[in-house]
């Protein structure tokens, strides 16, 4: 089997299997991992034995992961941090290496775009399922690694002022939300850059992805999702303001709001209605949600400044530090981790970060492709700067990042052509 399609498997896979169910052997092996072990480290094996060399990039990922760990190391002992370290090299290194080298073309990543659509389509059933049963539907009894967590085997009912919040497999609605208006963002910029899709069928299918996505990210109630594709779209629609067929484009979602709002108005009118009210036009909550927001970072701020923290160290070392990270909803990646893993852990995940922009960005000077990819960088971004990064969305992060530095995507036809050329 081809690589790009163990990889497309493996995002399957993970998507719709809940990371709860596992076994214990010393340490926890979970689904996710086994998936990674079984999936994509043959493959890592076969290219690291025989071609690849790891470069700067690569083992600037290997040693966040290390980095990551220390506070495992810290808080709970070695046997802790070496199974951080294994964990950390199958959910985050393994998918990123997989997206830097099992995708071979522009074909692959095209398939690796659609098979997120596809994934995107069969979550949003399940969170309407889900909604309609009025339970979630990941309740594997006996196959746990522990029953009582209710967290990991993504059972964990979620709401909001008496609304149900969907989680899906994704553990919490925010990180589901992330994903689907993700997978939505794609879509719509595979509709703006209209060379991608030309048949009629093709663009229908990514315009029911986007209505299913609109419907599933309400039941969620994942604002984070909401504000960070509202930012982007307005970017994409700014930069391509002058291009012919951006009006088109336009004019078909457009077309397709006309078709979706209607039928989100009559068939969830009451959940719309009090999700409006709580999350949009209720200025009492909208402000003491966005101030409770400021004084978390506000707080964050001052701990940072107070305690030296280099490698993690001081969240055991400090009590009131520990308090706070332990009480607090921390809602900013580089923040947390400031707390959390220290500062070289921070710099070099925002070295991480800021390299993976400047790729795509530069990438998205001769490409469609690096286009979407540059996009999808800033999506996830403003995501990470409003609510953590984690599970999935994580590790989706990290495969987008391996396909940004893919050498495959840039390499000449000849020397007269431009870098991978467009269809």
């Amino acid at each position: 089997m081809r690589r790009s399609s163990l990889l497309y498997i493996y995002i399957f896979l993970i998507c719709i299997l809940p990371n709860g169910i596992g076994f214990h052997f010393g340490i926890d092996i979970r689904i996710w991992m086994i998936l990674a072990i079984i999936l994509l480290f043959p493959s890592f094996l076969g290219l690291f034995a025989h071609r690849i060399k790891l470069d700067k990039l690569d083992i600037s990922v290997l040693v966040l992961i290390i980095l990551l760990s220390f506070y495992a190391f810290y808080g709970f002992g070695i046997k802790s941090g070496l199974g951080s370290i294994e964990k950390n090299f199958l959910y985050l290194f393994l998918p990123y290496f997989a997206g830097r080298y099992f995708i071979r073309n522009k074909k692959d990543l095209l398939k690796f775009f659609h098979v997120l659509g596809f994934i995107s389509i069969v979550v949003s059933l399940i969170v309407l399922l889900e909604f309609y049963l009025g339970r979630g539907l990941f309740d594997f009894s006996g196959l746990m690694i522990n029953q009582e967590d209710r967290w990991i085997s993504s059972s964990l009912f979620h709401e909001r002022h008496g609304l149900y919040r969907a989680a899906a497999t994704f553990v919490h609605p925010i990180w589901l939300g992330i994903f689907l208006l993700m997978s939505a963002l794609i879509n719509v910029l595979i509709l703006v850059y209209g060379k991608i899709v030309r048949t009629s069928f093709a663009k229908m299918i990514l315009i029911t992805q986007i209505g299913l996505a609109a419907v599933a990210t309400m039941i969620s109630q994942s604002r984070t999702a909401i504000v960070s594709f509202a930012l982007v779209v307005f970017f994409v629609f700014l930069i391509n303001i002058k291009k012919r067929k951006l009006a088109s484009t336009f004019a078909i979602l457009l077309l397709a709001s006309l078709i979706i709002i209607p039928v989100i108005y009559f068939f969830f009118n009451d959940y719309l209605n009090n999700f409006i009210l709580f999350n949009l036009s209720s200025e009492g909550y909208s402000q003491r949600n966005l101030i409770a927001r400021i004084k978390i970072v506000i707080g964050s701020i001052e701990h940072i400044f107070k305690y030296v923290n280099l490698f993690g160290e001081a969240s055991f070392n400090h009590f009131e530090l520990r308090q706070f990270v332990m009480t607090q909803d921390l809602t900013n990646g580089f923040l947390r981790m400031l707390l959390l893993n220290g500062l070289f852990c921070t710099l070099l995940y925002m070295y991480i970060w800021l390299k993976g922009i400047k790729e795509s960005y530069k990438f998205s000077k001769y490409s469609i492709y690096g286009s979407i990819l540059f996009f999808i960088m800033i999506y996830l971004f403003i995501a990470d700067n409003a609510t953590v990064l984690r599970f999935q969305v994580q590790i989706i992060f990290f495969i987008i990042l391996g396909i940004t530095f893919n050498p495959y995507l840039r390499k000449r036809r000849s020397s007269k052509t431009r870098f991978f050329q467009e269809m």
